[in-house]
């Protein structure tokens, strides 16, 4: 996704930190010029799906007051239709965060860990 969003914006940056008070943020990236942060979140499971809305609710309370990044849009890639963009949606505007929302559902999974080699 870097590299794609690098091609269209010529503001895009990763990773871009945003500071807090006592804890510095860093979103997955962000274009400059347009203020907007963007958090990418995967998830393979209906539980990973509610971990990636945790996620995000937890991350708009870090962002939220920096005058450098106003806007911000989580993209959520679910492997099956966990749920829809609707009710991710709602769920994250019924919390009070005003980010964008993108559902892409396609097929995928992640990478298969080695298992270690033991020894004798």
């Amino acid at each position: 996704m870097h590299d794609y969003l690098g091609t269209f914006f010529t503001e895009y940056r990763h990773p871009i930190t945003i500071l807090g008070i006592t804890n510095d943020y860093r979103p997955d990236g962000g274009i400059r010029n347009l203020k907007t942060a963007i958090e990418f979140k995967y998830a393979a499971t209906h539980g990973e799906v509610a971990q990636a809305l945790g996620g995000i609710f937890e991350d708009s309370r870090g962002y939220s007051g920096s005058l450098d990044w106003t806007r911000f849009y989580s993209v959520i890639y679910q492997t099956e239709a966990f749920e829809s963009e609707d009710r991710i949606r709602a769920e994250i505007s019924r919390g009070g965060i005003t980010w964008k929302a993108i559902i892409v559902t396609g097929s995928g999974s992640r990478p298969r860990r080695a298992r270690p080699v033991r020894r004798r």
